[in-house]
């Protein structure tokens, strides 16, 4: 992935700051599962620190993913205070969101998507069962 990184990300100094984040992955990453919440952390910190930046698209704005919209189950409210609720991460439901999203049958081939597929509409309904 990293060489990917390097070798397509059109901007220089994000390629440069995925790479410095990238340097403790092998201590955070044992199981496959782990790479994916650690990509989806690395996406959502880079959003978090390029939201509002000169740079940011507005047809594409850096917000956190999935949305609240898209995956309500994902997010969860923590008690820091006793008046102060910061919104959390469920990592559970987030990464069976992940797996159904980016599943193969929801990957569009052509600008279609496979028939035989599981709808990303459906990904919610899906992720509000135990995990």
């Amino acid at each position: 992935m990293n060489d990917y990184i390097q070798q397509f990300f059109g901007c220089r100094e994000c390629a440069e700051n995925f790479e410095k984040g990238a340097r403790r992955i092998s201590s955070e990453v044992a199981e496959p599962t782990d790479a994916i919440l650690w990509l989806w952390r690395a996406h959502n910190r880079a959003n978090r620190w390029l939201h509002g930046d000169t740079t940011e698209d507005p047809q594409q704005a850096k917000v956190q993913f999935p949305s609240y919209a898209a995956c309500p189950l994902c997010r969860r409210a923590h008690r820091h205070g006793l008046f102060d609720h910061q919104p959390g991460w469920d990592e559970a439901k987030v990464l069976q969101y992940l797996m159904l999203f980016y599943a193969k049958e929801n990957v569009k081939q052509d600008g279609v998507t496979s028939s035989k597929g599981t709808s990303i509409a459906h990904a919610v309904l899906l992720c509000s069962a135990d995990v």
